[in-house]
């Protein structure tokens, strides 16, 4: 009623197919479109009008769309009211007022789609229609014919699909990441292994380090007992020399007594000679007693020196004795020399390390010169081949080249060997794909930068 041409208008379609057949501009979309209102479908639906509002007959205030469904056991009847002022619209079923959602539960409980074009399909979207790819038009059919649950099996299909492609990507991934694993593992173990056996020799180094400086003290505690025993008989020297020495030292002390007794003698002896003038002289007495008095004081000097000599001897003793008192104390010089062995053993790893970096280097300098050499050699070989490919060829080629190579010095400028032997290809496998796209001349051809030494060359050649 009121909707869009129509003022009231009612259609009771039959039960099988239902044409409605007239001239343009007389209704037959409008039927349609209040079709695809009546049963709760959307402006956007139809593909005209954006607004519920502007299907309402030009004039009116509202239009009246009422549907009856079939429906068991009673029919369904759904009625919409759409008003132009807010562009809303009222819902009834069975002439009580109910809401949009309510009747879109009713009518999709019946299976009815307005927005499906498989099962609604207005004019204006015949073209939208016939741009459906195959997967949306497997859908919408499903949606329009199959049960309600086809659809969303149809759905859950496709993502267990999509899930089921995510896991195998994953699997896949994983297992390359497991081969990977394993292969790095492996490379991995040789190094475990090494460090293993690094830890093992750390740990004996160790053991070693802690049991060096009982070592060390063993040795030293040996070399005190030695010197300790040294200074024992050293003492024991000492005093039986002491005791040896006590009779010469009285001998020494009776020699002085008896020199100042007889330096007493002498100056008496003198002062009498003096005073009595006329006393005969005793010179003969006298000379004897000096010669006597000479030899003692010999004899007195050589004791003296005897006497040095012997304390000398005594201080020298006493000295070593303090230094061997004083060597009793080691634990400085324990330390003095571990440090200075520790030292020693690093400047030692370090000049081993340095040697180990030149034997790789030296290692290394060695491949390369192999390497090199085989080079040289195969590229040796390789000439020789071409030679001998040219020989069997071209001999007179082959010829023309011994002449060439043995009077290079009658040319006044640079001649070129054949293309065939001056030109190498990094593999050698494609060198036939090569010449077989140049010809046999090119290939054996001789290049001169001066015209003139060609036609030397040519002359010779022919002769």
């Amino acid at each position: 009623m009121l909707f869009r041409t129509y003022d009231n208008c009612v259609v009771y379609p039959g039960p099988h197919l239902n044409m409605i057949v007239g001239a343009n501009g007389t209704g037959k979309s409008s039927i349609v479109c209040a079709i695809c209102l009546g049963l709760a479908g959307k402006p956007s639906f139809i593909g005209r009008a954006d607004k519920v509002g502007h299907y309402v007959k030009r004039g009116c205030d509202k239009a009246v769309i009422e549907i009856e469904v079939f429906k068991n056991p009673t029919n369904l009847i759904i009625t919409r009211e759409i008003s132009v002022a807010n562009n809303q619209s009222t819902w009834f079923i069975n002439k009580k007022v109910s809401t949009l959602k309510m009747v879109e539960d009713q009518i999709s409980a019946l299976n009815i789609q307005v927005g499906n074009l498989c099962q609604f399909l207005p004019q204006d979207k015949v073209g939208e229609f016939a741009k459906l790819s195959k997967i949306e038009l497997l859908e919408a059919t499903e949606k329009s014919v199959g049960p309600p649950e086809m659809y969303r099996f149809h759905c859950e299909l496709k993502n267990f699909r999509n899930r089921e492609l995510e896991l195998k990507n994953a699997l896949e991934e994983k297992s390359r990441n497991l081969e990977k694993m394993k292969q790095k593992n492996a490379r991995y173990q040789q190094d475990v292994e090494r460090y293993f056996e690094y830890k093992r020799h750390q740990d004996k180094i160790a053991m070693l380090e802690s049991k060096r400086p009982w070592v060390i003290y063993d040795n030293v505690r040996k070399q005190y007992e030695e010197v300790k025993i040294n200074r024992d008989r050293q003492k024991a020297e000492l005093k039986a020399l002491k005791k040896a020495q006590s009779p010469m030292m009285n001998q020494i002390q009776e020699a002085e007594k008896e020199c100042q007794i007889l330096d007493s003698k002498i100056r008496e002896k003198a002062t009498n000679s003096c005073i009595e003038n006329r006393q005969v002289p005793h010179n003969c007495k006298i000379e004897n007693v000096k010669l006597d008095l000479r030899k003692k004081r010999e004899a007195e000097m050589d004791r003296q020196k005897r006497i040095q000599n012997t304390r000398k001897m005594i201080d020298d003793w006493n000295n070593e004795l303090k230094n061997t008192d004083i060597t009793e104390n080691i634990q400085p010089q324990m330390d003095s020399v571990t440090s200075a062995l520790r030292k020693l053993q690093e400047e030692r790893a370090n000049v081993d390390e340095r040697v180990n970096d030149n034997h790789r280097q030296k290692e290394n300098l060695l491949q390369e010169k192999r390497g090199v050499a085989d080079r040289i050699e195969q590229f040796e070989n390789l000439m020789n081949m071409k030679e001998e490919k040219l020989r069997g060829r071209f001999r007179d080629t082959h010829s023309a080249l011994l002449w060439l190579r043995q009077n290079k010095d009658r040319f006044k400028g640079r001649v070129c060997e054949p293309m065939m032997l001056a030109i190498n290809m990094r593999d050698h496998r494609h060198a036939k794909y090569v010449e077989n796209h140049i010809s046999s001349n090119d290939l054996r051809a001789f290049v001169f930068e001066i015209q003139e030494d060609m036609e030397n060359f040519l002359r010779e050649a022919r002769t």
